[in-house]
């Protein structure tokens, strides 16, 4: 969008000025334009992104991560991008289709299993734990939750993608004892907006990275005392 549209909006009617703004931000700054275009999830400079909401990204994003080991239930993009986040990282994916996309692009961090179905696809997670951050974003979001649980490192932390479609597996997280965290809004690729789950214990051991995100690089105002 020319930068010079928002302004000349305000002047004809505040509220359309103001709409523009807003769609500039999701557009551009967040690079919803460019996902839409590639149908991947990515942001404006094209780098990859897991299909999450904004919000959760945005929190996820300022995670100390660098010493984590991530179990992930369905590879794609975000693939990528926790392999330059995590230490470690291991994927299990039921499509042959996204295995063969994916294989050629991974760095040597990364495992990435199947396709895989069925009970060897729930209990892939088993194999390497416990994980520090285990990600349910991919086939049989139930049963994954429930071993999720099981292999999830003290201090660790569960997320869980559409929890808002997948209230079985919310629930069961939630009668585990974890502590569910709504991040609701837009996201990549998608027109309409939905909801990542986190999952924490009593304690999250996962540290934040030293410089807080203020989100002034996609228009926030920062807070002036």
């Amino acid at each position: 969008m020319p930068p010079l549209l928002p302004r000349l909006l305000r002047r004809l009617s505040p509220a359309w000025g103001s709409a523009a703004a807003v769609a500039d931000i999701l557009w551009q700054k967040l690079g919803w334009l460019q996902s839409a275009k590639h149908s991947r999830p990515m942001d404006r400079h094209g780098k990859p992104l897991p299909w999450m909401t904004y919000p959760a990204l945005a929190w996820l994003d300022h995670l100390d991560l660098k010493d984590s080991r991530i179990f992930e239930y369905g590879a794609g993009w975000g693939t990528l991008y926790w392999a330059q986040r995590a230490r470690e990282i291991a994927s299990v994916e039921l499509r042959e289709d996204w295995v063969q996309e994916l294989r050629p692009l991974l760095p040597s961090n990364v495992t990435l299993h199947g396709p895989l179905d069925g009970t060897d696809y729930t209990e892939c997670a088993r194999r390497g734990g416990p994980w520090d951050v285990v990600i349910i974003d991919g086939s049989q979001r139930l049963e994954c939750a429930k071993v999720a649980v099981e292999v999830l490192s003290p201090g660790g932390f569960i997320v869980l993608d559409n929890a808002d479609w997948f209230t079985d597996a919310a629930e069961f997280l939630r009668a585990s004892g974890l502590i569910q965290v709504d991040f609701q809004g837009f996201g990549p690729c998608n027109a309409y907006t939905w909801t990542t789950s986190v999952f924490l214990g009593s304690s999250l051991r996962i540290q934040r990275l030293p410089c807080p995100w203020s989100g002034a690089d996609i228009g926030a105002i920062p807070y002036l005392p």
